[in-house]
C-alpha cells in the first residue's frame, strides 16, 4: 500500500549522522550529501566525494539491508542496450569498482505490505 504524501525526513536523521561520522574516517574531505524520499517509503542516502571527472568515493545506506557501503568507483559510464522496439536500457558500468561494509543501521520505516 502506497502513502498519499512522501515519507518524514525525520526518522532518516539518525542514519545520516551516523554516516556523517564515518564520513570524516572514510572519505577525503569536500563530502556532498544526496538524500531522496519516495513516497512508497523506500529512501537512498549517500554521501561522496569527487575525485575528478570519473572517480568517486561515496558512503551508501542500502535500506533494503541496513548496511552502510563504502564504494569507489573510477571509470563510471552508462552502456545501453536495446530491449523491444522502443526500450533502452541504460546499465552503469566502472573500470575499477570496490565495496565494503563499514557498518549496519536498522531501516527507520517499514516495508510496505
Amino acid at each position: 500500500m502506497q502513502s498519499p504524501e512522501i515519507p518524514p525526513m525525520a526518522p532518516l536523521a539518525p542514519i545520516v549522522d551516523r554516516m556523517r561520522q564515518l564520513a570524516t574516517e572514510e572519505l577525503p574531505s569536500r563530502r556532498s550529501c544526496k538524500i531522496r524520499l519516495y513516497d512508497d517509503e523506500t529512501f537512498e542516502v549517500v554521501i561522496y566525494h569527487s575525485m575528478g571527472s570519473d572517480e568517486r568515493q561515496q558512503l551508501r545506506y542500502e535500506h533494503t539491508t541496513g548496511e552502510i557501503l563504502w564504494e569507489h568507483f573510477e571509470g563510471a559510464r552508462y552502456e545501453s542496450e536495446s530491449i523491444g522496439s522502443n526500450e533502452t536500457l541504460h546499465k552503469p558500468v566502472y573500470d575499477s569498482y570496490e565495496i565494503r561494509v563499514v557498518d549496519t543501521f536498522e531501516p527507520p520505516y517499514t516495508q510496505p505490505e
